[in-house]
């Protein structure tokens, strides 16, 4: 006859599945935290927001939202759909155009967004929910062990294992739900720093998924432009010319070029289907835009 045989194996399960389930818990918070932290301080993210953000007060320029301080992040998806018409580039093909040929630094943006793509397979609703479950069966393996620890003689092997087990478990826990309560806290900053609307970003899979798409279209606007100009720096002569001009442009604004390359297009027509700037915008964009635009 087992002395509480019933309440050792509930101990014994905890301790069984304890890796495999603290594991699927404390790589997602890291995700979310590391992704938050290269979110909020990619210096090259700001200056490619500035200028989206340039380019979205020309295109809406004459109206009172040319003036604009900053922009929606619902707007990214928009920019790799809008095309001209004439020359088959998207919005953000032109904003390739000028990373390309005045911020070439800019091109390598996802080296600083690494944890995007890991942050955007995580919910961070769903991952709580599983440390919260995490934390009561510790605190039931904890009682477990209060009321079997007294009925046992020092030779049974559960009171030289199962305890210090449940205590290093707690504590491990305890430490987990404290990075939990940090990323929440830095989401919830997040979602405030980027002026987005609440109740649609509850979940953080949302958001992460939306800044992880913009970046794969950044991406390949950028390999897309690279190609089609890679010919053209063949055949140029002068090397000093080579990107000196992005379409019809001339001076040595940056902005410039990127104007002169969509006047040069169907720039009403890019205007009737890009969403307009707004108001709301992050704190990002807009501090990024006074100095790119």
């Amino acid at each position: 006859h087992i002395k509480k045989a019933k309440e050792r194996l509930v101990c014994w399960e905890f301790k069984n599945s304890f890796q495999e389930k603290i594991g699927q818990v404390e790589p997602k918070i890291n995700a979310l935290l590391e992704a938050i932290q290269q979110l909020t301080s990619s210096a090259k993210l700001k200056k490619v927001f500035g200028l989206i953000l340039a380019v979205g007060n020309y295109m809406n320029g004459g109206s009172n939202r040319g003036q604009a301080d900053g922009f929606s992040l619902e707007v990214l998806p928009r920019l790799s759909d809008t095309k001209d018409v004439d020359s088959n580039l998207t919005v953000l093909d032109y904003i390739a155009k000028a990373v390309i040929h005045k911020y070439p630094e800019l091109e390598s943006l996802r080296d600083e967004l690494t944890r995007i793509p890991d942050a955007a397979a995580v919910s961070l609703t769903n991952t709580l929910n599983l440390l919260r479950d995490l934390q009561k069966q510790s605190q039931v393996a904890q009682r477990m062990v209060d009321l079997v620890t007294p009925h046992l003689d020092t030779s049974d092997h559960f009171i030289h294992t199962v305890p210090s087990f449940v205590t290093k478990a707690t504590q491990q826990i305890e430490v987990l739900g404290g990075l939990a309560e940090k990323a929440q806290e830095a989401y919830d900053n997040t979602v405030t720093l980027f002026q987005l609307k609440r109740q649609d970003y509850v979940e953080s899979e949302r958001l992460f998924a939306l800044i992880n798409e913009f970046l794969s279209h950044y991406t390949s606007s950028i390999d897309k432009i690279i190609k089609l100009e890679r010919p053209k720096k063949q055949e140029a002569k002068p090397r000093a010319n080579i990107g000196a001009k992005i379409g019809d442009g001339e001076g040595d604004d940056p902005m410039s070029n990127i104007i002169a390359a969509i006047r040069a297009g169907k720039a009403s027509d890019l205007k009737r289907n890009l969403p307009p700037s707004s108001s709301s915008s992050s704190s990002s964009s807009s501090s990024s835009s006074s100095s790119s635009a």
